[in-house]
């Protein structure tokens, strides 16, 4: 359910970042910009300002999933406190576990939902960057696309889903920052990740977050001197 939901979320703000990103580049408002922000904070912004809309979309959700529950199981049993339904038992249960939902865990898998959002925003932020005009978004979001449908089978046929491996084991994903986001929330919610494990794993995410978004702010103002005449891939290296 984590990954699913991740990976159309990334998918949705991510092509976002990737729109918003070029739109100075069609209209009067590039010259401005360029002499009085630096196109590593613009960029910066509508990476912070298109990912902030998807956490507080994702907060929405998470808030409605769980209030509406709390409240069906509220009303439930003061209508019938004897009641035997299957999913109330199973609410009981969630205190017998140890370990698991705890309030810095719950904290960290948050925090790492937000760094991965930010990652993958970033990360098609370059798209925008080397893109002159709307049409060729198609094109340069390739990239943005096959990372993350790389990370996405990667998770789900490298361990991710697989019987064969435990649930509490500390695979590989849990290091890559592509492939972290959609595995190390939910092992950091089940305990199955030590609160040292889940700092560097959120680390390594927001780190590399930084430098895709230095490196989208440089391609930016690069190909901004670039119309009609766009460098080579060895020029942009």
């Amino acid at each position: 359910l984590n990954i699913m939901i991740l990976y159309f979320m990334i998918l949705a703000y991510g092509q976002g970042t990737a729109n918003i990103v070029i739109v100075e580049k069609t209209s009067k408002l590039m010259d401005l910009f360029l002499v009085s922000v630096k196109p590593g904070a613009m960029l910066l912004g509508k990476v912070f300002a298109t990912a902030a809309s998807g956490i507080m979309q994702l907060f929405i959700w998470i808030g409605g999933l769980f209030g509406g529950f709390a409240l069906g199981v509220c009303f439930t049993k003061m209508v019938n406190p004897q009641t035997d339904m299957a999913l109330i038992q199973l609410v009981d249960t969630f205190g017998e576990f140890t370990g698991m939902f705890t309030v810095p865990g719950v904290i960290l898998a948050l925090l790492m939902l937000i760094a991965g959002l930010l990652l993958y925003c970033s990360l098609a932020a370059i798209g925008g960057a080397v893109a002159e005009k709307p049409e060729d978004l198609s094109n340069t979001s390739m990239l943005f696309v096959l990372v993350l449908i790389l990370s996405f089978f990667a998770t789900m046929y490298s361990g991710g889903t697989g019987s064969d491996v435990p649930w509490d084991a500390i695979t590989w994903q849990v290091w890559m920052p592509f492939t972290a986001i959609l595995v190390a929330p939910t092992k950091i919610l089940l305990g199955a990740m030590s609160i040292p494990e889940s700092l560097c794993s959120l680390g390594i995410v927001v780190v590399t977050a930084s430098l895709i978004t230095m490196a989208a702010g440089k391609m930016y103002k690069m190909m901004s001197l670039y119309k009609g005449n766009p460098p080579s891939p060895k020029k942009i290296a």
